[in-house]
């Protein structure tokens, strides 16, 4: 599939530190299997869930979400700076867990007990960011959005939501 044959709305790219190209496909051609009447699980894993760009860009995305199909976790790597973005965010999440104070594998281990399908990194390499949580593979589908446009080179975290123009 071309580049330029993908939808402008919304897309994913696929990188890999193996590919040299990018590999594009349009999201409303994945699909989440219901078979057991559970809801896909989709968690966002952000020290910048307070006053900061990225919860002032990211703010509604939480209660977006079709809750009929989609249940929402945002997992907190920072402490609460009791800001009106913070508490948005923990009204809009349908689970709000703050893990400032945990380790990588209790945060990992918490994750993998959510039962989370796919965890998105809002952090990639910027201030508070905990990689590491994401070499454990808490999710069987890891992305990466937003706070970083680009691979991390962490194993497991290959993918990088954007469109053409962003990932290129």
């Amino acid at each position: 599939m071309d580049v330029d044959d993908v939808d402008d709305d919304v897309e994913m790219l696929l990188l890999s530190p193996l590919q040299q190209t990018p590999i594009c496909f349009n999201v409303h051609h994945i699909t989440h299997n219901n078979h057991t009447g559970q809801r896909l699980r989709v968690a966002y894993v952000s020290s910048d869930f307070g006053n900061h760009p990225l919860s002032h860009l990211m703010g509604s995305v939480f209660a977006l979400h079709n809750r009929a199909r989609v249940e929402v976790f945002c997992y907190a790597l920072s402490s609460n700076d009791r800001s009106e973005w913070r508490q948005r965010i923990e009204r809009d999440a349908e689970h709000f867990i703050d893990v400032s104070a945990w380790s990588v594998g209790e945060i990992a281990a918490r994750m993998s007990a959510d039962g989370i399908h796919v965890a998105i990194n809002l952090n990639g390499y910027t201030k508070g960011a905990r990689n590491e949580i994401f070499a454990l593979k808490p999710a069987p589908v890891q992305a990466s959005y937003m706070g970083f446009p680009a691979t991390t080179g962490v194993c497991g975290l290959w993918i990088v939501l954007g469109t053409a123009s962003v990932c290129m």
